[in-house]
C-alpha cells in the first residue's frame, strides 16, 4: 500500500493531472492531501514499533534493517504525497500555470519551505515537552519534513539544469550531464568535510543515550 502510494506521489502532479477539469484536479489535490495524513497516521505506529525493535534487537541485524527501511520509505511516502498535493492545489487554483516553468518551480519550493518551517516549529516544542518514545517519533515526523524541503528544491535544480542544457540544443544533454557533474564536484567535498563529521557525531551521541 505504501509502495503505491509513494509511486503516486513520485509520477509527479502534472502526470496525475494530466487531461483532468479544473475541478476534478481540486478533487485530486484533496484526495492526495488526505492519503498523506493517512500516511503519516499510519507512520506514528511504525515509527513506535522500530524504536522498540532497535532497543530489543542488534541495530545490524536483518529485522532491525528491515524496521529502519521500513521507517524511512513510510516517510518519504508521506514527503512525495505532500509535495504532490501541493502542485495539484497550485495548478487547480490557475490552471494556465506551467508547473515546470522555474519561477513556478522557486515559488512552489518556497511555499513548502515556508509551511515545513512552521510545521517543525510547532513539532519542535512539543518534542522539547515530551520524552521516551513519543519525542523519538517526533524527531522522525519532522525528519520528513525535511525531506519534502529537500524534494522541492532539488526540481527547482532540475528546472534549471534542464533549461540551461536547452539553450546548447543538440549538446543539451552533454552540457547537463557536465552541469551535475559541477554541482557534485563542489557539494560532495563540502559534505564529506563539514556534514558527514557532524552526522557521525550526533550518531554517537544517540547511540550512547540509548
Amino acid at each position: 500500500l505504501f509502495f503505491i502510494m509513494g509511486d503516486i506521489g513520485a509520477t509527479g502532479a502534472d502526470t496525475m493531472a494530466h487531461g483532468l477539469k479544473q475541478q476534478e484536479v481540486r478533487n485530486a489535490a484533496i484526495l492526495m492531501s488526505v492519503i498523506s495524513i493517512i500516511v503519516l497516521i499510519c507512520a506514528i505506529p511504525i515509527i513506535s514499533l522500530s524504536i522498540r525493535v532497535l532497543k530489543e534487537h542488534d541495530r545490524h541485524g536483518a529485522l532491525a534493517r528491515f524496521s529502519i527501511i521500513s521507517v524511512n520509505y513510510t516517510l518519504m511516502t508521506f514527503a512525495w504525497c505532500i509535495f504532490a498535493a501541493t502542485e495539484l492545489l497550485v495548478m487547480a487554483a490557475n490552471p494556465e500555470i506551467d508547473i515546470h516553468g522555474i519561477v513556478m518551480r522557486v515559488v512552489i519550493a518556497v511555499a513548502v519551505t515556508a509551511g515545513s518551517f512552521a510545521f517543525i516549529f510547532a513539532l519542535d516544542k512539543v518534542a522539547d515537552n515530551s520524552t521516551g518514545t513519543t519525542h523519538k517519533v517526533i524527531v522522525k515526523i519532522i525528519l520528513a519534513k525535511a525531506i519534502l524541503i529537500g524534494f522541492s528544491w532539488e526540481h527547482c535544480f532540475q528546472v534549471a539544469l534542464a533549461t540551461i542544457g536547452a539553450n546548447f540544443h543538440e549538446y543539451a544533454a552533454l552540457v547537463t550531464f557536465l552541469l551535475s557533474i559541477l554541482l557534485c564536484i563542489v557539494v560532495f567535498p563540502a559534505y564529506l568535510w563539514y556534514i558527514m563529521p557532524k552526522v557521525s557525531e550526533l550518531r554517537e551521541a544517540r547511540d550512547e543515550a540509548d
